[in-house]
């Protein structure tokens, strides 16, 4: 079973693809905290100076790499930050 440092990296790693592809002029970056009372992360993706935040469940997180639903859900979570930022 992966551990929770691997998907939150698995994360990580499909935000920073996406913004890559949808800017690819621009440095990315991303920012993990943890949101302990809400259960959740949170991931700040920035794009320049520009930045948007989304979340993601801690069970989901724990399934991400098992189910193929939790994945689209982070994918949509992903675009909709990106989409925050006037990118798509």
């Amino acid at each position: 079973m992966p551990s929770r440092k691997e998907n939150i990296d698995i994360i990580r790693g499909m935000a920073l693809a996406a913004a890559a592809g949808a800017a690819p002029s621009e440095a990315v970056n991303t920012e993990v905290t943890e949101d302990f009372p809400n259960e959740q992360i949170k991931v700040r993706l920035r794009l320049g100076k520009r930045s948007a935040v989304f979340a993601v469940y801690n069970g989901d997180v724990e399934r991400v790499q098992g189910e193929s639903a939790v994945m689209r859900k982070v994918k949509a979570a992903i675009q909709a930050a990106l989409s925050d930022l006037k990118l798509q």
